[in-house]
């Protein structure tokens, strides 16, 4: 499953150097893990307090693995250890080959590894605060509008919605793209 866009959360801080359309409401969190492993199921990041789990480099999830980890901590339990990979594929593919038990990113992206790629599983589902996933444009783009407005075209006549359904990932859809401020978090 590729991309022309990655998985971007829109926030307040990114604002000041890209432009973002809006299109996905990603609530959820997955961890995948080998199916020999016989991990989780974890559903809240507190349940994480001493285990191994990676993620990408300068994503969301590190900074969600951080401050689960410093609630442990606090809490008089062991911290959570974070190998960072450079990306998604070597994250999944450091679980394959047994160097980390788990890897923690976008539900939409790990589930489909986790069903298609047979050694893994998921071995979580964690719902957070809803974060909207963009379309980063370059700062004053004339695509934004353009974009915004296939998108909206897309949710108004129901192939939106269709074509996320298709990959079971309904759950997030949004009822319009919106852009910067609009989805800020």
């Amino acid at each position: 499953m590729t991309s022309r866009w990655p998985n971007i959360d829109a926030n307040k801080k990114r604002f000041q150097q890209v432009d973002f359309v809006g299109y996905y409401n990603a609530s959820k969190l997955a961890l995948i893990a080998r199916k020999d492993a016989a991990l989780g199921p974890y559903t809240e990041l507190a349940q994480l307090c001493g285990q191994t789990v990676g993620a990408g480099a300068g994503t969301s999830q590190i900074t969600r693995l951080q401050q689960a980890s410093d609630q442990c901590v606090a809490a008089g339990k062991p911290a959570i250890t974070m190998p960072i990979f450079p990306d998604r594929p070597a994250g999944v593919q450091a679980v394959i080959s047994g160097r980390v038990p788990m890897f923690f990113g976008p539900y939409e992206g790990l589930r489909y590894q986790a069903t298609h790629v047979k050694p893994l599983t998921l071995a979580g589902d964690i719902n957070i605060d809803g974060t909207t996933v963009a379309i980063a444009l370059p700062k004053g783009s004339e695509l934004v509008k353009p974009v915004q407005a296939a998108l909206n075209s897309l949710i108004a006549d129901g192939s939106y919605q269709k074509i996320l359904d298709g990959w079971d990932i309904g759950f997030g859809a949004v009822k319009t793209a919106g852009i910067n401020e609009e989805i800020a978090k």
